[in-house]
């Protein structure tokens, strides 16, 4: 998969690699850069309509043709492909086939992808794994004191405060075969219907 990337070649007057060194000029250049005159371009690059600018996406796409348009009127150089504004590489990328993919209870029910559950979507592996769910409250290392965790799930409340990957690491050193957070009101669940359709897209 080829993915663009904007280059530009900025020319500075004088000698290369001469940069402002007096403290009033500094202060001038700093001073010129005003929030009414950027708020317009930081608008639209952070509108709901690029959704997010993901790598690679329509979005990010749009995004650079506008970054394009306008430096090309404030007269950058470009130092791209064919002497153009854009870089393109090649980027490998994994997703789920969500035929394949899903979640169960012993009582039969079932959770679609995206909509009911989502986990972070880097670094996929096939795997299929089946055990009791145990819960463990904030999956601090004093609430699992005691508890024995070999070969079942933990189901964790979300903790806004304590970092899900470190969490993620200790339950994993106690053996657990995964991991399940709910999300609470505090975390905020707009937030995360965010990330659950980020996951979705990218599967």
């Amino acid at each position: 998969m080829r993915i663009l990337s904007l280059t530009l070649a900025i020319a500075l007057a004088g000698a290369a690699g001469a940069l402002p060194t007096n403290p009033a000029a500094l202060a001038r250049g700093l001073d010129a850069v005003k929030a009414d005159a950027i708020r317009s371009d930081l608008t639209f690059l952070a509108s709901d309509e690029l959704q997010g600018r993901d790598t690679p996406s329509a979005g990010l796409r749009i995004a650079a043709r506008y970054l394009v348009a306008r430096v090309s009127r404030l007269g950058f150089t470009p130092a791209g492909e064919n002497d153009g504004f854009y870089d393109f590489y090649e980027l490998d990328r994994v997703g789920l086939n969500l035929e394949s993919t899903g979640a169960r209870f012993v009582d039969g029910a079932k959770f679609v992808f995206g909509d009911d559950y989502f986990f972070d979507s880097d670094g996929f592996r096939d795997l299929e794994r089946e055990g009791e769910l145990v819960f463990v409250g904030r999956a601090s290392a004093d609430d699992l004191r005691g508890i024995e965790l070999d070969g079942r799930f933990a189901l964790a409340w979300d903790d806004p405060e304590a970092s899900e990957t470190q969490r993620a690491e200790r339950l994993g050193q106690a053996g657990a075969l995964g991991a399940v957070f709910v999300q609470t009101p505090e975390v905020g669940y707009k937030r995360v219907d965010r990330i659950a359709r980020y996951s979705k897209r990218r599967a």
